[in-house]
């Protein structure tokens, strides 16, 4: 897949340039980290820019989810506005672009993720396993019309203005979104902020993440 949010191609080229195993494995935890929050982030900040009344029952559930947000609450989180309607005019049909929930409930990647995250430890050879069987999975997630739909835009600068940050490439556009702030655009409306993802997803200057030679550069967190 050719077309990524800056933060996550990031992620997958430091996958592939990994040899050893066990830091190889969780270079790809990280991407399936990453990809399931932008799942998230972008359907629940739909949520909190278009919609003014919530019900009690999604007050709770986000009062007591925010407090420990695990991976397993994102996912939950996710879940929770898709399938229940909590979205009352979503301004894009989120359930039918992405298949990340699907795909969870088959393959439960959250419990891949715990298995590592809780302290195991398993030789190379285990780990480049589990690296060739679940890549794929990554791959079916980001190939579907949830990441082929939108792109990242960014707020750079009153003088700079705005770009969509893909890959690597910095294309400038007229989104209206503020210095230091991050958004979503549709691919075939690159001018048009569709909706900014504050308070859930921000920028971070984080040069030595993402480039050494840069001086200012930003990591979705």
């Amino acid at each position: 897949v050719s077309d990524l949010p800056h933060p996550l191609h990031v992620l997958i080229q430091s996958y592939h340039a990994e040899t050893q195993g066990f830091r190889k494995v969780h270079r790809l935890i990280d991407a399936f980290e990453w990809a399931i929050k932008w799942h998230t982030t972008v359907v629940m900040s739909d949520l909190l820019t278009n919609q003014q009344e919530y019900s009690d029952e999604l007050k709770v559930l986000l009062s007591a989810g925010l407090y420990t947000p695990s991976l397993g609450v994102w996912v939950f989180f996710l879940r929770e506005l898709l399938e229940k309607n909590h979205l009352q005019s979503p301004r894009q049909p989120w359930n039918q672009w992405q298949n990340l929930i699907t795909i969870e409930n088959k393959k439960h990647i959250v419990n891949f993720r715990n298995g590592y995250a809780h302290g195991a430890t398993p030789p190379d050879n285990k780990c480049l396993a589990d690296c060739n069987k679940w890549f794929p999975i990554l791959e079916q997630i980001i190939a579907s019309p949830f990441f082929q739909n939108i792109r990242m835009v960014v707020g750079v600068d009153e003088n700079i203005g705005a770009h969509i940050w893909n890959n690597d490439e910095r294309i400038p556009c007229n989104a209206n979104i503020a210095p230091g702030k991050v958004g979503i655009v549709l691919t075939d409306a690159p001018d048009t902020l569709l909706f900014p993802l504050w308070p859930l997803g921000m920028l971070d200057s984080d040069p030595d993440v993402i480039n050494h030679q840069r001086e200012q550069d930003y990591l979705l967190t």
